[in-house]
C-alpha cells in the first residue's frame, strides 16, 4: 500500500493547466488557501477558462473571494528552434474567505 504524501506549497501562487480537470485544481487551490491568506492562480492561453471556473467555483461556494484578475501578453522564446510568441496570461487573486476554516474542517482528515 503506497504512503500518502502531504502537500505543503511554499508559494501562494498555483499553475493551472489544461492536464488536468478543474475539480483537481479546485481541491488544491483549497490547499494552497489553507496556508496563505490569499492564492493567484496563474494560467496561460487556453488554461485561462479553468482557472477562471475554479476562481468562480471557490467563491461560489464560500471559500474564497475574487479580489483582482490582470492579464497581460506574455512574450516566449524557445531556443532550440529560435521561436518567439506571444500568449495571454491571466492572473486571479483570490482571498480566504471567513468562514473558509468552518467549510474545510473535514478537508485534512
Amino acid at each position: 500500500m503506497a504512503e500518502k504524501k502531504i502537500l505543503k506549497p511554499t508559494t501562494n501562487q498555483l499553475q493551472i493547466s489544461n492536464k488536468k480537470d478543474v475539480k483537481f485544481f479546485t481541491f488544491l487551490a483549497k490547499i494552497f488557501l489553507s496556508e496563505f491568506p490569499t492564492v493567484e492562480l496563474h494560467s496561460l492561453g487556453e488554461a485561462i477558462s479553468s482557472a477562471v471556473r475554479v476562481a468562480e467555483n471557490l467563491e461560489r461556494f464560500g471559500y474564497a473571494k475574487i479580489i483582482k484578475i490582470d492579464q497581460f501578453t506574455y512574450t516566449f522564446e524557445e531556443s532550440k528552434e529560435e521561436r518567439r510568441g506571444k500568449k495571454v496570461k491571466m492572473v486571479v487573486t483570490l482571498e480566504k474567505s471567513q468562514k473558509f476554516h468552518e467549510l474545510t474542517s473535514n478537508l485534512k482528515k
